[in-house]
């Protein structure tokens, strides 16, 4: 298509979208389509607009709902299990420091490029704002009978108290496995922790799960919670909303069939699941400030009572790696509202507790899950998680269940209260920004998401001498904090959001790292004393000294 041609500029006249363009400070300009109503590639140039994007297409399909076979616990997949031959998923980086555009066929080429908050291209998610789109006819209404239940504007479009719109879609993404396992979605907590995961519900990194916790803030990052395998009973019927790869390739249970919608409530991400008439909505956030996720269960629509049973999965490693659960027993003990795991002699503590229910404990190894992104970049794609809780509750139509997933002391089981934290620190990130920038007032709804977005990459990082510190994370999943991406991402992830004093936080924190005029290249885990390569590359290279030794020392 020429950039003169009719069809092209009749999709520039179309109105705009919110869409999944992430920028730091450049404004975007072009949105080109890669087959139209399925996905746009962002192309940052600065100085120039973003008033002609095309109106992504889509429509809303019924999808069948199916009995999902049961999950393998020691032992192979249940006869009846979807067996699915896996397909090369979208390949990352090689390695964590490479980052790489897309390229190719949009079909067969799907590739993620490191999330870098300086840097403005294209990928699944960012931050936490995922690459969704609201398509028309694909606004369903979620049925909530909640005090929250979204409000629509002028166009249709559900909204929030705070004017922030909802972005999502329907069974025609989230019923296509395929599709709904390239769209993944991200939460932080301003420690380094995060959860992450995929809109399908199956894990396909090593870096997905509930619990990440950063138990170094802002590094150390631990994976402790894996999963949970969700079963919901209702009107005599019995489905299971989870879904998971097997290192055989066969997908067991098929929970992604359930899904009725998937949406982003500001950062959070929302999956409404359908069990016959019935509907039940779960919301995944962090507390910000704190090793601790809330999965939140509520019934939005039932004539009779619901009843959920939910297994959590944990684990007890670093976030690069890979567990086999071969002899590892890890001490699982019974609390109030519901238990406690110790991984090793040492290890920090998980609490695993509901606000609802019956607790029970147990111990029982789900091996063999299958990384299909991790075995697409050739690295170790088989791993071990251990069952060591189920919490079981009847919950009637408007009641909820909060699981808590915490490495603190005395997390909140209050999941009402710890909800309206959430949304008050979301709200004044958005007014700091609003009284900062004049022409906040009139800008599109995707604007207000980038300015949520940048505060995910703003963490603590406490010193010995400045128990305040603040650094910015390089990139979610395997990035720290960079000494160069830090400075060239500062004026767009604090300035231009009206956050002066984290600037200042910023710059006062790596002023004590400064070593002969030269930033860090990278903070270290641990204590570990700064790395300084790059930065001495630089110098050496300013002065113009490599070039002459290189006859030297060639």
């Amino acid at each position: 298509m020429s950039r003169g041609s009719p069809q092209r500029r009749r999709l520039r006249s179309m109105p705009r979208p919110h869409h999944q363009v992430v920028a730091d400070g450049q404004t975007v300009d072009d949105i080109s389509p890669h087959r139209l109503g399925e996905r746009f590639v962002a192309r940052g140039r600065p100085k120039n607009d973003t008033s002609r994007l095309p109106e992504r297409l889509g429509s809303n399909l019924d999808g069948e709902q199916r009995l999902s076979a049961e999950p393998p616990v020691d032992r192979a997949p249940d006869v009846g299990a979807q067996k699915i031959s896996p397909v090369a998923p979208p390949v990352g980086a090689d390695s964590p420091g490479q980052r790489k555009r897309d390229q190719g066929d949009e079909q067969d080429q799907r590739k993620d490029c490191c999330q870098h908050g300086h840097h403005l291209h294209r990928f699944r998610w960012k931050a936490g704002l995922a690459g969704f789109v609201n398509p028309p006819g694909n606004r369903v209404d979620l049925n909530s009978r909640d005090s929250a239940q979204p409000a629509r504007d002028a166009t249709g479009t559900m909204t929030r108290s705070s004017g922030m719109s909802i972005v999502g879609f329907g069974r025609e993404i989230c019923g296509d496995l395929a599709a709904a396992e390239r769209r993944e979605w991200l939460c932080t907590n301003g420690v380094g922790g995060f959860a992450s995961g995929t809109v399908a519900g199956l894990l396909g990194r090593r870096y997905h799960g509930l619990l990440v916790a950063a138990l170094e803030p802002p590094l150390g990052r631990t994976l402790l919670v894996a999963t949970v395998d969700e079963t919901v009973a209702y009107d005599g019927l019995e489905r299971r909303l989870s879904t998971n790869r097997w290192a055989d390739g066969t997908i067991a249970p098929c929970g992604y069939r359930e899904i009725e919608r998937f949406a982003l409530d500001g950062t959070t991400p929302v999956w409404t699941a359908a069990v016959a008439d019935g509907r039940v909505e779960k919301r995944i956030w962090m507390e910000q400030g704190a090793n601790t996720t809330y999965v939140r269960y509520r019934v939005l629509r039932a004539r009779t009572a619901l009843v959920l049973q939910l297994k959590v999965l944990v684990n007890y490693r670093d976030s690069h790696g890979a567990t086999r659960g071969d002899g590892w027993r890890m001490d699982v003990t019974p609390v109030a509202r519901g238990v406690r795991v110790i991984a090793f002699d040492g290890a920090r503590p998980l609490l695993l507790l509901a606000d609802h229910g019956d607790a029970t404990t147990a111990h029982s190894w789900y091996r063999n899950f299958d990384l299909a992104v991790e075995r697409a970049r050739g690295l170790e794609a088989v791993e071990d998680h251990l069952h060591v809780a189920t919490f079981r509750a009847s919950l009637e139509l408007g009641e909820a269940l909060t699981l808590v997933l915490s490495a603190e002391a005395e997390p909140s089981l209050d999941g009402d209260a710890a909800w309206s934290r959430r949304t008050q620190h979301d709200a004044e990130v958005l007014d700091t920004w609003r009284r900062a920038q004049p022409s906040a007032e009139g800008a599109p709804i995707w604007i207000g998401r980038l300015v949520l977005a940048a505060d995910q990459f703003l963490v603590r990082r406490p010193l010995a001498a400045d128990a305040d510190g603040v650094t910015v994370i390089a990139g979610y999943h395997w990035f720290g904090d960079w000494g160069r991406d830090t400075m060239i991402a500062l004026p767009g992830l604090t300035l231009a959001t009206g956050r002066g004093e984290i600037a200042r936080r910023i710059l006062k924190t790596f002023a004590r790292f400064v070593d002969r005029g030269m930033l860090p290249n990278r903070l270290r885990d641990g204590g570990q004393a700064p790395d300084y390569t790059w930065s001495v590359g630089e110098t050496l290279r300013a002065r113009h000294e490599l070039s002459a030794s290189r006859p030297r020392y060639p």
